[in-house]
């Protein structure tokens, strides 16, 4: 009987399970073999079933995390893309504060990153103007946005009536540069003398009239400008002998003569003219400018 036995050990060894390999399972209804392939393990008969189901929450939960993040990375995304073109923006803009005294001389300049230098200018007239440059590159000025604002539109002279009216003006454009000041309309108070009337006297004037006769005559007088006026007398009347010749001299022939002197502005349209400071001297002038491409 010995002879006969089998044991486990003895048997051939095999590297894997297929699905068509069997297994022999005792049942109440006796042996029976079942395919490999045809093994179910219900949940009673797997011990880590619980840690399975509570992973499969955390799979679940981690999913909708997921699809959760997506969204707000995707709306990350456009806000970045947002700032990137704020910041884009901010990078295509500048500006410059420059000071000028009552000579019309720069005192003054600060400026943004932007601008690499400020250069005063003469521009027609006299100093009215500064040179912005930028870096080469950077920015091409024939179609960028410039605006320029005076802190005062009025500068004049401290010794005088006589001011000047400024308005701001760009006078070049370039690949990176600008121009920029003021054009000037200058205004002088002054004083003339005008001819009110003309001074006259008649020369010695002639009549011949007949004896017995009457005659009227009005002799007048025209000057240009001031018009005309009658000479007396104007009658000679019963005279002898049968002819005579008559001297006289008129006797409104002469006008006096007075002048009148009187002020009178007189006003100049300048090219460009000094941005000075304020009339009152207790200003400093402002020269305002911004740019944006």
């Amino acid at each position: 009987m010995a002879d006969n036995e089998t044991y486990i050990s003895d048997l051939s060894q095999i590297i894997e399970i297929k699905p068509a390999d069997s297994f022999i399972v005792e049942t109440t209804e006796g042996t029976k073999r079942i395919l490999w392939q045809d093994i179910i393990v219900g949940q009673d008969n797997v011990d880590f079933y619980n840690l399975i189901t509570q992973n499969e929450v955390d799979i679940l939960t981690l999913s909708a995390n997921q699809l959760t993040l997506s969204g707000e990375v995707a709306e990350l995304s456009t806000t970045v893309t947002s700032i990137t073109s704020d910041n884009t923006l901010r990078d295509q803009y500048g500006w410059a504060y420059i000071e000028f005294d009552e000579l019309g001389s720069i005192t003054l300049t600060t400026s943004s990153q932007n601008v690499e230098s400020i250069v005063a200018q003469n521009v027609g007239g006299g100093l009215g103007a500064v040179k912005i440059n930028v870096p080469t590159g950077t920015v091409n000025f024939q179609n960028a946005q410039i605006q320029v604002t005076l802190n005062f539109s009025i500068s004049g002279n401290n010794f005088n009536s006589n001011i000047c009216s400024l308005s701001p003006a760009i006078f070049e454009r370039g690949d990176d540069y600008f121009i920029v000041g003021a054009n000037a309309i200058f205004q002088e108070i002054v004083s003339t003398s005008a001819l009110q009337t003309a001074s006259f006297s008649s020369d010695l004037q002639s009549r011949v009239v007949q004896t017995g006769s009457t005659s009227t005559t009005t002799p007048t007088l025209s000057i240009a400008g001031v018009g005309g006026g009658d000479i007396s007398p104007f009658v000679v009347t019963n005279v002898s002998p049968s002819t005579i010749t008559i001297n006289y001299q008129g006797e409104n022939a002469s006008i006096s003569t007075t002048s009148l002197t009187y002020d009178y502005q007189s006003v100049t349209k300048l090219t460009s003219g000094p941005v000075l400071a304020s009339e009152d001297g207790g200003n400093t002038q402002g020269l305002n400018i911004q740019f944006r491409w």
